[in-house]
């Protein structure tokens, strides 16, 4: 075989290690392995999982649930709340997360209450608040909408105007 040959053959070997490779796709936190190495390695703690003004009007759901046939969960995921079978609607509602979720006793999911506080307008915020609010109208669950300025009796009576017949 020639110079030219040889050649030809290292580059076809390279075009068939790039598409195994690409096949293959990288060794990426997909793989348990390689999470459980970045796990071991990080510095990790704990958190609260609301600020102030959220646990403030966790309170004020939870005292509003009590007595009633619902239950109240805080930073709940879309994709826990709801499914389909479109793969690129489920990536875009996954990692999503509602403030709070008001369920019936069951289980099932019957509001989002999301706190619009000081902080939440940065960035692309109105993009991400029209797709919650797409896949929550798609999932037929409620949506209501709190912001700072609102009192415990304006922010309940939007939950029980968002929930009325649904209970």
């Amino acid at each position: 075989m020639g110079e030219a040959g040889v050649t030809l053959l290292l580059g076809l070997a390279g075009i068939a290690l790039a598409l195994v490779l690409l096949l293959r796709g990288p060794r990426t936190l997909g793989d348990p392995r390689a999470q459980l190495r970045a796990v071991r390695r990080a510095r990790i703690e704990a958190r609260p999982i609301l600020n102030r003004s959220e646990l403030i009007r966790l309170a004020w759901l939870e005292a509003w649930a009590r007595g009633r046939a619902c239950r109240v969960f805080a930073q709940v995921p879309y994709g826990e709340m709801m499914r389909t079978r479109d793969e690129a609607a489920f990536r875009s509602v996954n990692a999503k997360r509602a403030d709070f979720l008001i369920t019936d006793k069951g289980g099932y999911p019957l509001a989002a209450v999301e706190y619009q506080g000081e902080g939440h307008w940065e960035g692309d915020a109105r993009a991400r608040d029209r797709v919650k609010r797409a896949a929550l109208q798609g999932a037929g669950i409620a949506l209501v909408e709190l912001f700072p300025d609102e009192d415990r009796k304006a922010a309940l009576g939007k939950v029980e105007a968002a929930l009325k017949g649904r209970l």
